[in-house]
Protein backbone atom coordinates (compact mmCIF):
# COMPACT_ATOMS: atom_id res chain seq x y z
CA UNK A 1 0.00 0.00 0.00
CA UNK A 2 1.37 3.39 -0.97
CA UNK A 3 1.54 5.98 1.76
CA UNK A 4 0.23 9.07 -0.04
CA UNK A 5 0.87 12.21 1.94
CA UNK A 6 0.40 15.87 1.21
CA UNK A 7 3.47 17.97 1.88
CA UNK A 8 2.70 19.79 5.11
CA UNK A 9 3.15 23.46 4.31
CA UNK A 10 2.31 26.06 6.89
CA UNK A 11 0.23 28.82 5.31
CA UNK A 12 0.15 26.75 2.12
CA UNK A 13 -2.28 29.06 0.36
CA UNK A 14 0.08 31.94 0.93
CA UNK A 15 2.67 30.04 -1.08
CA UNK A 16 0.40 29.77 -4.10
CA UNK A 17 1.90 30.38 -7.50
CA UNK A 18 0.53 33.88 -7.67
CA UNK A 19 0.79 34.86 -4.04
CA UNK A 20 4.01 33.26 -2.90
CA UNK A 21 6.20 36.24 -3.63
CA UNK A 22 5.13 38.40 -0.70
CA UNK A 23 5.49 35.65 1.90
CA UNK A 24 8.86 34.66 0.44
CA UNK A 25 10.06 38.24 0.40
CA UNK A 26 9.13 38.90 4.00
CA UNK A 27 10.66 35.65 5.19
CA UNK A 28 13.88 36.27 3.35
CA UNK A 29 14.43 39.50 5.22
CA UNK A 30 15.20 37.21 8.12
CA UNK A 31 16.95 34.51 6.09
CA UNK A 32 19.31 36.83 4.31
CA UNK A 33 19.81 39.10 7.28
CA UNK A 34 21.21 36.13 9.22
CA UNK A 35 22.80 33.97 6.59
CA UNK A 36 24.36 36.21 3.96
CA UNK A 37 26.30 38.85 5.86
CA UNK A 38 29.53 37.54 4.38
CA UNK A 39 28.15 36.51 0.97
CA UNK A 40 30.85 38.36 -0.96
CA UNK A 41 33.24 35.59 0.11
CA UNK A 42 31.49 32.97 -1.96
CA UNK A 43 28.18 32.92 -3.82
CA UNK A 44 26.34 29.59 -4.21
CA UNK A 45 23.75 30.09 -6.99
CA UNK A 46 21.64 27.28 -7.62
CA UNK A 47 21.57 25.93 -11.05
CA UNK A 48 19.85 23.49 -13.40
CA UNK A 49 20.29 21.01 -16.22
CA UNK A 50 17.94 18.61 -18.03
CA UNK A 51 18.25 15.40 -20.00
CA UNK A 52 16.43 14.02 -23.02
CA UNK A 53 14.05 11.24 -23.95
CA UNK A 54 10.62 10.68 -25.41
CA UNK A 55 9.31 8.58 -22.54
CA UNK A 56 9.85 8.57 -18.82
CA UNK A 57 12.98 6.61 -18.00
CA UNK A 58 15.33 6.13 -15.09
CA UNK A 59 18.77 7.69 -14.85
CA UNK A 60 21.31 5.99 -12.63
CA UNK A 61 24.60 7.70 -11.73
CA UNK A 62 24.20 10.12 -14.61
CA UNK A 63 22.22 13.14 -15.82
CA UNK A 64 18.59 13.25 -14.81
CA UNK A 65 16.07 12.08 -17.36
CA UNK A 66 13.32 14.50 -18.29
CA UNK A 67 10.42 12.67 -19.89
CA UNK A 68 9.19 14.33 -23.03
CA UNK A 69 11.81 17.06 -22.84
CA UNK A 70 14.61 17.30 -25.43
CA UNK A 71 18.23 17.72 -24.41
CA UNK A 72 19.02 20.90 -22.50
CA UNK A 73 22.69 20.30 -21.88
CA UNK A 74 24.48 23.46 -20.78
CA UNK A 75 27.09 25.06 -23.06
CA UNK A 76 30.60 23.69 -22.96
CA UNK A 77 32.68 25.00 -20.10
CA UNK A 78 35.54 27.29 -21.06
CA UNK A 79 39.12 26.15 -20.64
CA UNK A 80 39.95 26.07 -16.94
CA UNK A 81 43.57 25.04 -17.16
CA UNK A 82 45.55 26.24 -14.18
CA UNK A 83 47.64 29.30 -14.94
CA UNK A 84 50.76 27.66 -13.54
CA UNK A 85 51.22 24.09 -14.88
CA UNK A 86 52.25 21.39 -12.45
CA UNK A 87 53.66 17.90 -12.74
CA UNK A 88 51.02 15.26 -13.31
CA UNK A 89 50.59 12.96 -10.32
CA UNK A 90 50.55 9.18 -10.71
CA UNK A 91 47.15 9.00 -9.06
CA UNK A 92 45.17 9.89 -5.96
CA UNK A 93 47.02 9.60 -2.67
CA UNK A 94 45.06 8.89 0.51
CA UNK A 95 45.77 10.62 3.79
CA UNK A 96 46.83 14.00 5.07
CA UNK A 97 45.15 17.09 6.47
CA UNK A 98 44.37 19.87 4.01
CA UNK A 99 44.73 23.38 5.48
CA UNK A 100 42.32 25.83 3.86
CA UNK A 101 42.15 29.61 4.25
CA UNK A 102 38.92 31.55 3.80
CA UNK A 103 38.09 35.11 4.70
CA UNK A 104 34.64 34.20 6.05
CA UNK A 105 33.11 31.28 7.88
CA UNK A 106 29.58 29.90 8.19
CA UNK A 107 27.19 31.45 10.68
CA UNK A 108 24.51 28.73 10.36
CA UNK A 109 25.54 25.07 10.25
CA UNK A 110 22.59 22.69 10.12
CA UNK A 111 19.36 24.65 9.67
CA UNK A 112 18.83 25.19 5.94
CA UNK A 113 15.92 27.68 6.12
CA UNK A 114 18.23 30.39 7.54
CA UNK A 115 21.33 29.28 5.67
CA UNK A 116 22.84 31.68 3.14
CA UNK A 117 25.09 30.77 0.18
CA UNK A 118 28.21 31.38 2.29
CA UNK A 119 27.12 28.65 4.69
CA UNK A 120 26.13 26.25 1.94
CA UNK A 121 29.52 26.46 0.27
CA UNK A 122 31.40 26.18 3.54
CA UNK A 123 29.47 23.02 4.45
CA UNK A 124 30.10 20.99 1.29
CA UNK A 125 32.34 18.52 3.21
CA UNK A 126 29.45 17.42 5.42
CA UNK A 127 26.22 18.31 3.66
CA UNK A 128 24.76 16.50 0.64
CA UNK A 129 21.64 16.77 -1.51
CA UNK A 130 19.34 14.57 -3.57
CA UNK A 131 21.13 15.71 -6.74
CA UNK A 132 24.37 17.56 -7.40
CA UNK A 133 26.11 19.41 -10.21
CA UNK A 134 28.91 17.53 -11.90
CA UNK A 135 31.68 18.33 -14.39
CA UNK A 136 30.21 19.29 -17.74
CA UNK A 137 27.70 21.52 -15.97
CA UNK A 138 25.14 18.74 -15.55
CA UNK A 139 22.63 17.97 -12.81
CA UNK A 140 23.04 14.33 -11.74
CA UNK A 141 21.70 12.11 -8.93
CA UNK A 142 23.70 12.10 -5.69
CA UNK A 143 21.86 10.83 -2.60
CA UNK A 144 19.33 9.61 -5.15
CA UNK A 145 20.06 6.47 -7.10
CA UNK A 146 17.72 7.65 -9.84
CA UNK A 147 15.47 10.58 -10.68
CA UNK A 148 12.68 10.51 -13.26
CA UNK A 149 11.08 13.81 -14.22
CA UNK A 150 7.88 13.59 -16.29
CA UNK A 151 6.56 17.03 -17.31
CA UNK A 152 3.44 15.62 -18.96
CA UNK A 153 2.42 13.51 -15.98
CA UNK A 154 3.49 16.28 -13.59
CA UNK A 155 5.61 13.96 -11.47
CA UNK A 156 9.16 13.64 -10.23
CA UNK A 157 10.01 10.12 -9.03
CA UNK A 158 13.05 9.73 -6.77
CA UNK A 159 14.68 6.52 -5.57
CA UNK A 160 17.27 7.01 -2.83
CA UNK A 161 20.42 4.97 -2.40
CA UNK A 162 19.88 2.38 0.32
CA UNK A 163 22.18 2.43 3.30
CA UNK A 164 22.97 6.16 3.32
CA UNK A 165 23.76 6.99 6.95
CA UNK A 166 23.83 10.33 8.69
CA UNK A 167 26.79 11.16 10.90
CA UNK A 168 24.76 9.99 13.92
CA UNK A 169 24.22 6.54 12.40
CA UNK A 170 20.56 6.99 11.46
CA UNK A 171 19.46 6.21 7.90
CA UNK A 172 18.21 8.45 5.11
CA UNK A 173 14.76 7.19 4.11
CA UNK A 174 11.91 8.61 2.06
CA UNK A 175 10.17 9.64 5.30
CA UNK A 176 13.26 11.55 6.46
CA UNK A 177 13.51 13.20 3.04
CA UNK A 178 9.89 14.31 3.38
CA UNK A 179 10.67 15.76 6.81
CA UNK A 180 13.49 17.82 5.29
CA UNK A 181 11.12 19.16 2.62
CA UNK A 182 8.54 19.98 5.28
CA UNK A 183 11.17 21.87 7.26
CA UNK A 184 12.16 24.08 4.32
CA UNK A 185 8.97 24.66 2.35
CA UNK A 186 7.04 26.98 4.71
CA UNK A 187 9.98 29.35 5.15
CA UNK A 188 10.35 30.42 1.52
CA UNK A 189 13.82 28.87 1.33
CA UNK A 190 12.63 26.15 -1.05
CA UNK A 191 12.12 27.99 -4.32
CA UNK A 192 8.98 26.94 -6.23
CA UNK A 193 7.68 25.03 -3.19
CA UNK A 194 4.16 25.76 -4.38
CA UNK A 195 4.79 23.41 -7.33
CA UNK A 196 4.61 20.40 -4.99
CA UNK A 197 1.01 19.26 -4.73
CA UNK A 198 1.58 15.97 -2.94
CA UNK A 199 4.48 13.98 -1.50
CA UNK A 200 3.79 10.27 -2.05
CA UNK A 201 5.98 7.82 -0.15
CA UNK A 202 6.12 4.62 -2.24
CA UNK A 203 8.43 2.61 0.01
CA UNK A 204 11.30 3.17 2.43
CA UNK A 205 13.57 4.55 -0.28
CA UNK A 206 11.26 5.85 -3.01
CA UNK A 207 8.91 8.78 -3.29
CA UNK A 208 6.95 10.64 -5.94
CA UNK A 209 6.42 14.38 -6.00
CA UNK A 210 3.08 15.15 -7.65
CA UNK A 211 3.20 18.64 -9.10
CA UNK A 212 0.81 21.53 -9.51
CA UNK A 213 2.86 22.72 -12.48
CA UNK A 214 6.12 21.97 -14.26
CA UNK A 215 8.86 24.13 -15.71
CA UNK A 216 12.41 23.55 -16.85
CA UNK A 217 14.07 25.05 -13.78
CA UNK A 218 11.94 23.24 -11.23
CA UNK A 219 14.03 20.10 -10.79
CA UNK A 220 17.16 21.81 -9.52
CA UNK A 221 15.20 23.52 -6.75
CA UNK A 222 13.30 20.41 -5.75
CA UNK A 223 16.50 18.34 -5.79
CA UNK A 224 18.67 20.92 -4.01
CA UNK A 225 17.21 20.43 -0.55
CA UNK A 226 20.08 19.29 1.71
CA UNK A 227 19.47 16.28 3.93
CA UNK A 228 20.09 16.53 7.69
CA UNK A 229 19.27 14.05 10.44
CA UNK A 230 15.67 14.21 11.61
CA UNK A 231 16.52 12.17 14.70
CA UNK A 232 19.30 14.52 15.79
CA UNK A 233 17.12 17.57 15.23
CA UNK A 234 14.13 16.24 17.16
CA UNK A 235 16.29 15.05 20.07
CA UNK A 236 18.03 18.41 20.44
CA UNK A 237 15.29 20.24 22.34
CA UNK A 238 11.77 20.19 23.69
CA UNK A 239 10.55 23.16 21.62
CA UNK A 240 10.95 24.15 17.98
CA UNK A 241 12.85 27.24 19.05
CA UNK A 242 15.37 25.11 20.96
CA UNK A 243 15.75 22.76 18.03
CA UNK A 244 16.36 25.55 15.53
CA UNK A 245 18.90 27.11 17.86
CA UNK A 246 20.71 23.78 18.21
CA UNK A 247 20.65 23.04 14.48
CA UNK A 248 22.04 26.48 13.69
CA UNK A 249 25.21 25.58 15.59
CA UNK A 250 25.48 21.87 14.73
CA UNK A 251 25.56 19.80 11.56
CA UNK A 252 24.53 16.16 11.23
CA UNK A 253 24.63 15.42 7.51
CA UNK A 254 25.56 12.51 5.25
CA UNK A 255 28.78 13.87 3.73
CA UNK A 256 32.31 12.46 3.50
CA UNK A 257 33.46 14.54 6.48
CA UNK A 258 32.07 15.06 9.96
CA UNK A 259 32.32 18.43 11.67
CA UNK A 260 34.62 17.86 14.64
CA UNK A 261 35.21 21.43 15.79
CA UNK A 262 33.64 24.83 15.11
CA UNK A 263 34.86 28.18 16.40
CA UNK A 264 32.65 30.85 14.92
CA UNK A 265 34.56 33.35 12.74
CA UNK A 266 37.83 31.56 13.57
CA UNK A 267 38.08 27.96 12.42
CA UNK A 268 36.44 24.67 11.50
CA UNK A 269 37.83 21.15 11.57
CA UNK A 270 36.40 18.30 9.51
CA UNK A 271 37.41 14.67 10.03
CA UNK A 272 37.02 11.76 7.65
CA UNK A 273 33.71 9.91 7.78
CA UNK A 274 34.74 6.21 7.69
CA UNK A 275 31.13 5.15 7.06
CA UNK A 276 30.52 7.41 4.06
CA UNK A 277 28.14 5.78 1.62
CA UNK A 278 30.03 7.23 -1.38
CA UNK A 279 33.22 5.22 -0.94
CA UNK A 280 36.70 5.85 0.39
CA UNK A 281 37.42 9.38 1.56
CA UNK A 282 40.91 10.41 0.48
CA UNK A 283 41.82 13.13 2.98
CA UNK A 284 42.03 12.43 6.70
CA UNK A 285 40.88 15.91 7.70
CA UNK A 286 40.28 19.48 6.56
CA UNK A 287 41.31 22.38 8.76
CA UNK A 288 39.72 25.71 7.83
CA UNK A 289 41.21 28.95 9.15
CA UNK A 290 39.22 32.18 8.87
CA UNK A 291 41.77 34.82 7.88
CA UNK A 292 40.27 38.19 6.95
CA UNK A 293 43.52 39.96 6.12
CA UNK A 294 44.77 39.12 2.61
CA UNK A 295 48.39 39.91 3.45
CA UNK A 296 48.35 37.39 6.29
CA UNK A 297 46.71 34.77 4.08
CA UNK A 298 49.35 35.32 1.40
CA UNK A 299 52.16 34.99 3.91
CA UNK A 300 50.70 31.74 5.25
CA UNK A 301 50.64 30.25 1.74
CA UNK A 302 54.20 31.37 1.06
CA UNK A 303 55.43 29.96 4.36
CA UNK A 304 53.82 26.58 3.64
CA UNK A 305 51.39 27.03 6.53
CA UNK A 306 48.35 26.60 4.27
CA UNK A 307 47.56 24.46 1.26
CA UNK A 308 44.64 26.29 -0.36
CA UNK A 309 43.46 29.91 -0.31
CA UNK A 310 39.84 30.04 -1.35
CA UNK A 311 39.02 33.74 -1.06
CA UNK A 312 41.95 35.62 -2.62
CA UNK A 313 40.91 38.86 -4.27
CA UNK A 314 42.18 39.97 -7.70
CA UNK A 315 45.29 41.59 -6.27
CA UNK A 316 46.03 38.53 -4.16
CA UNK A 317 45.61 36.21 -7.13
CA UNK A 318 47.97 38.31 -9.27
CA UNK A 319 50.63 38.45 -6.56
CA UNK A 320 50.41 34.72 -5.89
CA UNK A 321 50.55 33.87 -9.60
CA UNK A 322 53.66 36.04 -9.95
CA UNK A 323 55.24 33.99 -7.15
CA UNK A 324 54.56 30.74 -8.99
CA UNK A 325 51.45 29.53 -7.20
CA UNK A 326 48.75 27.72 -9.11
CA UNK A 327 45.57 29.74 -9.78
CA UNK A 328 42.75 27.37 -10.64
CA UNK A 329 39.75 28.95 -12.33
CA UNK A 330 36.34 27.86 -13.55
CA UNK A 331 33.39 29.02 -15.62
CA UNK A 332 31.46 30.56 -12.71
CA UNK A 333 31.98 34.00 -11.28
CA UNK A 334 30.47 37.21 -9.97
CA UNK A 335 28.92 39.93 -12.10
CA UNK A 336 29.08 43.31 -10.43
CA UNK A 337 26.34 45.83 -11.18
CA UNK A 338 25.12 49.22 -10.17
CA UNK A 339 21.73 48.00 -8.95
CA UNK A 340 19.07 50.73 -9.19
CA UNK A 341 16.26 51.36 -6.75
CA UNK A 342 13.29 50.89 -9.07
CA UNK A 343 10.85 50.35 -6.19
CA UNK A 344 10.88 53.98 -5.00
CA UNK A 345 9.37 56.38 -7.52
CA UNK A 346 11.03 59.32 -5.75
CA UNK A 347 14.53 57.95 -6.37
CA UNK A 348 16.37 59.24 -9.45
CA UNK A 349 17.20 55.59 -10.16
CA UNK A 350 13.56 54.91 -11.00
CA UNK A 351 14.02 57.12 -14.10
CA UNK A 352 15.31 55.10 -17.07
CA UNK A 353 17.20 58.10 -18.49
CA UNK A 354 19.13 58.42 -15.23
CA UNK A 355 19.99 54.72 -15.31
CA UNK A 356 21.16 55.02 -18.91
CA UNK A 357 23.20 58.11 -18.05
CA UNK A 358 24.92 56.25 -15.23
CA UNK A 359 26.02 53.48 -17.59
CA UNK A 360 27.28 55.91 -20.22
CA UNK A 361 29.25 57.70 -17.51
CA UNK A 362 31.30 54.62 -16.57
CA UNK A 363 34.51 53.75 -18.41
CA UNK A 364 34.23 50.04 -17.69
CA UNK A 365 37.46 48.87 -19.39
CA UNK A 366 39.47 51.53 -17.54
CA UNK A 367 37.83 50.62 -14.23
CA UNK A 368 38.63 46.93 -14.78
CA UNK A 369 42.23 47.78 -15.62
CA UNK A 370 42.57 49.93 -12.52
CA UNK A 371 41.29 47.41 -9.96
CA UNK A 372 41.05 44.03 -11.69
CA UNK A 373 44.72 43.04 -12.04
CA UNK A 374 43.91 41.33 -15.31
CA UNK A 375 41.02 39.29 -13.90
CA UNK A 376 38.05 41.64 -14.33
CA UNK A 377 36.20 41.70 -17.65
CA UNK A 378 33.86 44.59 -18.61
CA UNK A 379 30.28 43.48 -19.35
CA UNK A 380 27.37 45.17 -21.10
CA UNK A 381 24.58 42.73 -20.21
CA UNK A 382 23.82 41.03 -16.92
CA UNK A 383 24.87 37.76 -18.55
CA UNK A 384 28.66 37.38 -18.89
CA UNK A 385 30.28 36.60 -22.22
CA UNK A 386 29.60 33.10 -23.51
CA UNK A 387 26.52 32.52 -21.33
CA UNK A 388 22.92 32.46 -22.48
CA UNK A 389 21.73 35.94 -23.45
CA UNK A 390 25.15 37.60 -23.46
CA UNK A 391 24.83 38.31 -27.19
CA UNK A 392 21.47 40.09 -26.78
CA UNK A 393 22.77 43.64 -26.48
CA UNK A 394 20.05 46.00 -27.66
CA UNK A 395 21.99 49.15 -26.71
CA UNK A 396 25.71 48.95 -25.99
CA UNK A 397 26.38 51.90 -23.71
CA UNK A 398 30.08 52.52 -24.15
CA UNK A 399 31.78 55.28 -22.19
CA UNK A 400 30.30 58.62 -23.33
CA UNK A 401 30.19 61.30 -20.60
CA UNK A 402 28.62 63.88 -22.94
CA UNK A 403 25.78 61.50 -23.71
CA UNK A 404 25.36 60.96 -19.97
CA UNK A 405 25.12 64.72 -19.34
CA UNK A 406 22.52 65.11 -22.10
CA UNK A 407 20.39 62.29 -20.67
CA UNK A 408 20.49 63.87 -17.20
CA UNK A 409 19.22 67.13 -18.68
CA UNK A 410 16.39 65.22 -20.40
CA UNK A 411 15.63 63.54 -17.08
CA UNK A 412 15.24 66.92 -15.38
CA UNK A 413 18.66 67.32 -13.77
CA UNK A 414 20.37 70.19 -15.66
CA UNK A 415 22.35 71.21 -12.56
CA UNK A 416 23.48 67.74 -11.55
CA UNK A 417 21.77 64.60 -10.29
CA UNK A 418 22.36 63.74 -6.60
CA UNK A 419 22.59 60.00 -5.97
CA UNK A 420 23.66 57.72 -3.15
CA UNK A 421 25.57 54.52 -3.95
CA UNK A 422 25.64 51.85 -1.26
CA UNK A 423 29.02 50.03 -1.21
CA UNK A 424 30.49 47.39 1.08
CA UNK A 425 33.49 48.38 3.18
CA UNK A 426 36.74 46.79 2.06
CA UNK A 427 40.07 46.75 3.91
CA UNK A 428 40.66 50.12 5.52
CA UNK A 429 36.98 51.04 5.33
CA UNK A 430 37.13 52.03 1.67
CA UNK A 431 35.60 50.72 -1.54
CA UNK A 432 38.07 51.29 -4.37
CA UNK A 433 35.69 50.38 -7.17
CA UNK A 434 33.04 52.70 -5.80
CA UNK A 435 35.54 55.55 -5.48
CA UNK A 436 36.66 55.19 -9.09
CA UNK A 437 33.04 55.00 -10.26
CA UNK A 438 32.26 58.16 -8.29
CA UNK A 439 34.99 60.05 -10.14
CA UNK A 440 33.52 59.09 -13.51
CA UNK A 441 29.95 59.81 -12.42
CA UNK A 442 30.71 63.21 -10.96
CA UNK A 443 32.54 64.19 -14.15
CA UNK A 444 29.41 63.30 -16.14
CA UNK A 445 26.93 65.38 -14.15
CA UNK A 446 26.10 63.27 -11.12
CA UNK A 447 26.58 64.44 -7.55
CA UNK A 448 27.60 61.16 -5.96
CA UNK A 449 27.59 60.23 -2.29
CA UNK A 450 29.25 56.92 -1.48
CA UNK A 451 27.53 55.21 1.44
CA UNK A 452 30.19 52.71 2.53
CA UNK A 453 28.65 50.18 4.92
CA UNK A 454 29.99 47.27 6.93
CA UNK A 455 28.95 43.79 5.78
CA UNK A 456 26.00 43.56 8.16
CA UNK A 457 24.40 46.85 7.10
CA UNK A 458 25.27 46.35 3.44
CA UNK A 459 23.66 42.92 3.04
CA UNK A 460 20.89 43.80 5.48
CA UNK A 461 19.99 46.67 3.15
CA UNK A 462 20.41 44.81 -0.14
CA UNK A 463 18.39 41.76 0.93
CA UNK A 464 16.19 43.26 3.63
CA UNK A 465 15.43 46.91 4.17
CA UNK A 466 16.44 48.29 0.78
CA UNK A 467 18.90 50.90 -0.49
CA UNK A 468 18.41 54.56 -1.43
CA UNK A 469 19.42 54.97 -5.11
CA UNK A 470 22.04 52.47 -6.28
CA UNK A 471 23.89 49.53 -4.72
CA UNK A 472 27.28 48.43 -6.03
CA UNK A 473 26.48 44.74 -5.73
CA UNK A 474 27.03 41.43 -7.50
CA UNK A 475 25.00 38.58 -8.89
CA UNK A 476 26.22 35.11 -9.86
CA UNK A 477 26.09 33.11 -13.06
CA UNK A 478 24.80 29.57 -12.98
CA UNK A 479 25.13 26.46 -15.12
CA UNK A 480 22.58 28.01 -17.48
CA UNK A 481 21.77 31.69 -17.28
CA UNK A 482 18.03 31.05 -17.23
CA UNK A 483 18.51 29.79 -13.68
CA UNK A 484 20.44 32.95 -12.85
CA UNK A 485 17.53 34.98 -14.18
CA UNK A 486 15.12 33.07 -11.96
CA UNK A 487 17.39 33.28 -8.92
CA UNK A 488 18.19 37.00 -9.16
CA UNK A 489 15.81 38.83 -11.47
CA UNK A 490 12.61 36.75 -11.63
CA UNK A 491 9.24 37.12 -9.90
CA UNK A 492 10.04 34.22 -7.49
CA UNK A 493 13.73 34.86 -6.78
CA UNK A 494 16.07 33.05 -4.43
CA UNK A 495 17.67 36.39 -3.63
CA UNK A 496 15.43 39.14 -2.31
CA UNK A 497 16.89 42.30 -3.88
CA UNK A 498 14.81 44.56 -1.68
CA UNK A 499 14.71 47.67 -3.91
CA UNK A 500 14.46 45.96 -7.30
CA UNK A 501 10.87 46.32 -8.51
CA UNK A 502 10.23 44.25 -11.62
CA UNK A 503 7.95 45.75 -14.31
CA UNK A 504 4.93 43.64 -15.19
CA UNK A 505 6.03 43.26 -18.79
CA UNK A 506 9.39 41.99 -17.57
CA UNK A 507 7.83 39.41 -15.24
CA UNK A 508 5.70 38.23 -18.16
CA UNK A 509 8.83 37.02 -19.96
CA UNK A 510 9.54 34.33 -17.37
CA UNK A 511 6.66 31.89 -17.90
CA UNK A 512 7.42 31.37 -21.62
CA UNK A 513 11.10 30.87 -20.78
CA UNK A 514 10.33 28.37 -18.03
CA UNK A 515 7.87 26.38 -20.15
CA UNK A 516 10.28 25.99 -23.07
CA UNK A 517 11.12 22.32 -23.69
CA UNK A 518 14.12 22.59 -26.00
CA UNK A 519 17.50 24.15 -25.30
CA UNK A 520 17.14 26.36 -28.37
CA UNK A 521 13.88 27.77 -27.06
CA UNK A 522 15.31 28.25 -23.59
CA UNK A 523 18.30 30.16 -24.95
CA UNK A 524 16.02 32.40 -27.02
CA UNK A 525 13.67 33.14 -24.12
CA UNK A 526 16.55 33.77 -21.74
CA UNK A 527 17.88 36.23 -24.31
CA UNK A 528 14.54 38.04 -24.26
CA UNK A 529 14.89 38.56 -20.50
CA UNK A 530 18.48 39.74 -20.76
CA UNK A 531 17.63 42.02 -23.69
CA UNK A 532 14.84 43.80 -21.82
CA UNK A 533 17.11 44.33 -18.83
CA UNK A 534 19.68 45.87 -21.16
CA UNK A 535 17.22 47.98 -23.14
CA UNK A 536 15.55 49.45 -20.07
CA UNK A 537 18.76 49.56 -18.01
CA UNK A 538 17.03 47.60 -15.24
CA UNK A 539 20.53 46.67 -14.08
CA UNK A 540 23.75 48.48 -14.97
CA UNK A 541 26.38 45.75 -15.47
CA UNK A 542 29.98 46.77 -14.79
CA UNK A 543 32.34 43.78 -14.76
CA UNK A 544 32.64 40.00 -14.48
CA UNK A 545 35.02 38.42 -11.95
CA UNK A 546 35.71 34.70 -12.63
CA UNK A 547 35.90 32.32 -9.68
CA UNK A 548 39.33 30.95 -8.75
CA UNK A 549 41.36 29.44 -5.90
CA UNK A 550 45.06 29.64 -5.06
CA UNK A 551 46.58 26.23 -4.37
CA UNK A 552 49.95 24.69 -3.63
CA UNK A 553 51.30 22.59 -6.49
CA UNK A 554 50.79 19.34 -4.55
CA UNK A 555 47.06 19.92 -4.07
CA UNK A 556 44.53 18.29 -6.41
CA UNK A 557 40.96 19.57 -6.48
CA UNK A 558 38.28 20.13 -9.10
CA UNK A 559 36.81 23.25 -7.51
CA UNK A 560 35.60 25.52 -9.12
CA UNK A 561 36.02 23.71 -12.44
CA UNK A 562 33.55 20.89 -11.84
CA UNK A 563 30.41 22.73 -10.79
CA UNK A 564 31.24 26.38 -10.27
CA UNK A 565 30.22 27.62 -6.85
CA UNK A 566 27.65 24.91 -6.19
CA UNK A 567 29.69 21.79 -5.72
CA UNK A 568 32.97 20.50 -4.35
CA UNK A 569 33.65 16.74 -4.35
CA UNK A 570 35.59 16.68 -1.11
CA UNK A 571 35.46 12.92 -0.69
CA UNK A 572 36.77 11.56 -3.98
CA UNK A 573 38.51 14.27 -6.00
CA UNK A 574 40.36 16.37 -3.42
CA UNK A 575 43.74 15.00 -2.32
CA UNK A 576 47.42 15.88 -1.92
CA UNK A 577 50.71 14.50 -3.13
CA UNK A 578 53.26 13.69 -0.46
CA UNK A 579 54.97 16.91 0.55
Amino acid sequence: MHDCQELTFKSRQQLSRTGGREVTKNTRKTIWGVGILLLVAMLMVLVVGCGDGDEASTTTAGPVTTAGSPDTTAPESPDTTAETPTTEAAGPVAGGTLRLIHNAGPQVLGYWPTMGPTEEGALFPGLERIMKFAPGRKLVPDLAESVVEDPDALTITIKLHEGVKFHDGTELTAQVAKWNYDLAAPTGKLQFADAIKEFEIVDDYSYVLHLNYWHNQLLQSIAWVPMVSQAAYEASGATEEERIDWASGNLVGTGPFKLAEFNRDQSLKWVKNPDWWGGEVLLDAIEVSIVVDATTASQMMQAGEADLWQSADAQGRKEMADKGFKIQSGWAGFQYHMMPNTADSTSPASNQKVREALEYALDKPALCEAIGYGYYEPIYTVSPEGEWGSDRIVVKRDYDPEKAKALLVEAGYPDGCPIDILCIAEAGGRNTGGEIAKNYLDAAGFITNLDIADAGRFYGSVFGTGWKDFAFMFSGNDVVYLMSCCAWWGPQPKTNLASFERPAEFNALFDPALQARTEEEQIQKTGDIVAMMNEQALMIPVFHYPAAIVIQDYVHAEYPMEAGFVGWSWGTTTWMDAH
